[in-house]
């Protein structure tokens, strides 16, 4: 009888584990909407170089692709994403825009109580920028490229086997940069506070 009971339990909570890994195990495609606070210097060259500071918020929208697999009581996954960021600031005649972004980050967690994923999430992302200065009644322009390491953390709910909902925080941080005139270079790469609102689709 207490062998019959000791393997009732066991498989129980195999059981219980197996539910659990397949809410969140597997691919899944997905957007997210989110908000970040911009803060970038950039850096006028020639006879006079000026530094230009620009900070503000902006919207962005991501489209993503990933896999994740439940192992030995942990969440892991990866994922690649691609969006926009919305972020237009103007300053004493000067133009910083954002554009498309593209990033891949790896993801490692905890389930709890079946629905709920906690997790921390470390990414790569690249970003274009256009920077708009004009100088002696000349407008320059110069695109630049901006690599930068996001870590972050959030937590997904499971509304059921396909559909999750997800929240995130990232903190973005630029470390190169490359753009096709010497004169604009960005003297502080662009830091970011992001808060993201996310649905994904389990296949």
């Amino acid at each position: 009888m207490k062998k019959t009971l000791l393997l009732a339990a066991t498989a129980a909570t195999v059981l219980a584990g197996s539910a659990e890994a397949r809410k969140f195990d597997g691919t899944y495609a997905g957007v997210s909407l989110g908000y970040g606070l911009e803060n970038a210097k950039m850096n006028v060259g020639g006879t006079t170089p000026t530094n230009k500071h620009h900070k503000g918020g902006a919207a962005s929208l991501h489209a993503l692709l990933g896999w994740g697999k439940f192992m030995c009581s942990n969440y892991y996954g990866a994922e690649v994403r691609g969006g926009y960021d919305f972020l237009n600031k103007k300053k004493s005649g000067d133009t910083l825009k954002a554009g498309w972004t593209y990033g891949l980050g790896f993801r490692v967690g905890r389930v709890f109580n079946n629905d709920w994923l906690a997790f921390f999430r470390f990414g790569l992302d690249r970003s274009e920028y256009e920077f708009k200065y004009t100088h002696s009644g000349t407008q320059h322009k110069d695109n630049m490229r901006v690599w930068s390491v996001v870590p972050g953390f959030g937590a997904e709910y499971a509304v059921n086997d396909m559909f999750n909902v997800g929240l995130s925080y990232e903190y973005s941080i630029g470390y190169t940069q490359q753009g096709n005139n010497s004169e604009y270079k960005m003297s502080k790469l662009p830091r970011n506070h992001n808060v993201r609102v996310g649905f994904t689709v389990d296949f």
